[in-house]
């Protein structure tokens, strides 16, 4: 424990060898894992957070199971798989049709199925979404959509850009704007 945070890194099988339901048990699994063994320790709020395909399942779930989690943190996260298919990213394209099993033309039901904007409800936990605008993986449209349907269902959403982020801009990007995005990203979490 620091700073008030109890923190676990969840693991889990990959996309491209797990159907993506096997994904999303396996960290529903670790979260009821993780309440229990933590009830006693504290009663504050349990968060969610995920990078890219990581944030994707963190919105998933944190927007199918509502009563498991508070708040979710997603960085650079296709809110909208379809997004995808916009992005100049092959390596993207490859991993969202390997995770889904499917293209996009011959199952976009499964897509939006998959999609965690497709998932929110006035009753959506707090999110925070940060995305670099120079994002040549994950278009950082698909979080400026979800930000919006956040706020038009009345939920507390919290949108971050980074004028010239690109995927991952917090491991390489060491200027003003990743610090604040990052003491934002705190903030959040602790109030």
């Amino acid at each position: 424990m620091s700073q008030g945070f109890i923190v676990a890194a969840i693991g889990y099988s990959r996309g491209y060898i797990q159907e993506i339901e096997k994904l999303l048990e396996e960290l529903s699994n670790a979260i009821l894992f993780l309440k229990k063994k933590i009830d006693n320790l504290s009663k504050n709020q349990f968060a969610l957070m995920g990078l890219s395909a990581g944030g994707l399942l963190a919105l998933l779930t944190g927007l199918r199971y509502m009563n498991l989690v508070d708040k979710i943190v997603a960085y650079y996260t296709p809110c909208d798989l379809m997004d995808i298919w916009r992005s100049e990213s092959i390596f993207a394209r490859f991993s969202v049709t390997a995770t889904i099993k499917r293209l996009p033309n011959k199952s976009k039901d499964i897509y939006e199925k998959y999609s965690p904007i497709n998932y929110v409800t006035p009753a959506s936990p707090k999110i925070l979404l940060a995305h670099g605008m120079k994002d040549s993986v994950v278009p950082y449209v698909s979080s400026v959509k979800m930000f919006k349907k956040l706020r038009q269902k009345g939920c507390t959403a919290k949108l971050l850009l980074h004028p010239k982020g690109d995927h991952g801009f917090e491991f390489v990007l060491k200027d003003r704007k990743t610090l604040e995005i990052l003491e934002k990203t705190i903030d959040f979490l602790t109030n």
